[in-house]
C-alpha cells in the first residue's frame, strides 16, 4: 500500500494520475484490463484511462456516456457501492461487448467500484477485468477499495492544480490584455508587477 501510496501522488496531471491508477489495480490484481472514469459534479464524464493488456486504449465521449447509462459502472455511480461480479454473462448490468460472445472471449469477471471522497463525494469509478469467470474474490474486493480510495485523493488533487492552472492562465490573460495599464505594488509602494 505504501508503493501505491508513493505512485499515486507522484504526479498532479490527470491523464498521468488516471493511467497510474489503473495500471496499479491492473496489475495489483493480476486482471486484463480495466477502465476509470472521472466525473464532475453532475456525474457526467470528463476524463478517462482504459488498459488492455498492460496499452492505453483510446475511448470516444459517446463510449463514456454509454457505459455509465446502460453498465456496470452506470449502476455503481446511481449506487454508490462496490459490486464484484463473478461471472459478467450472468448480470445483467453488464454492459455486452463483442468479444463478450462465446465465440470470442466469453464470460469474464469484474470488480467495479466507486471511487469516493470523505463525505461520498463521487469523483469517479474504477472497472477492473479478469479473461474468466470466477476469479475475483472478496479480497480483491478490499485491496482494490484500498486502491480505490487512495485514488479518490490523487484525482481529487489533480483537479485542484488543474483549475489552478486555468485560473492562473486567465488571470495572465485578462491582466496582459486588458487596455488599462495595470501596475500591482507592495504596501510600500514597492512596484511588483505591471502589465504592458
Amino acid at each position: 500500500m505504501y508503493k501505491i501510496s508513493k505512485q499515486l501522488v507522484s504526479s498532479l496531471d490527470i491523464e498521468t494520475v488516471l493511467s497510474n491508477v489503473l495500471t496499479i489495480s491492473v496489475e495489483n490484481v493480476g486482471a486484463e484490463r480495466g477502465m476509470i472514469i472521472v466525473l464532475d459534479d453532475v456525474q457526467k464524464p470528463t476524463k478517462a484511462a482504459i488498459v488492455y493488456q498492460g496499452r492505453l486504449m483510446h475511448y470516444t465521449q459517446l463510449q463514456l456516456e454509454s457505459i455509465l447509462q446502460e453498465g456496470l459502472a452506470g449502476w455503481v455511480v446511481h449506487k454508490y457501492q462496490p459490486v464484484l461480479v463473478t461471472d459478467t454473462s450472468k448480470d445483467p448490468r453488464w454492459l455486452h461487448r463483442p468479444d463478450d460472445d462465446a465465440d470470442q472471449s466469453g464470460a469474464k469477471s469484474a470488480v467495479c467500484l466507486p471511487i469516493l471522497l470523505t463525505g461520498n463525494v463521487l469523483v469517479g469509478v474504477i472497472t477492473i477485468v479478469y479473461p474468466q469467470p470466477g476469479f475475483f474474490t472478496e479480497e480483491h474486493l478490499k485491496l482494490l477499495q484500498a486502491i480505490a480510495d487512495q485514488a479518490a485523493i490523487a484525482i481529487y488533487n489533480a483537479h485542484l492544480y488543474q483549475s489552478l492552472e486555468i485560473a492562473h492562465l486567465r488571470y495572465r490573460e485578462l491582466f496582459e490584455d486588458s487596455i488599462n495599464p495595470i501596475i500591482i505594488s507592495d504596501w510600500e509602494g514597492k512596484i511588483i508587477e505591471s502589465n504592458r
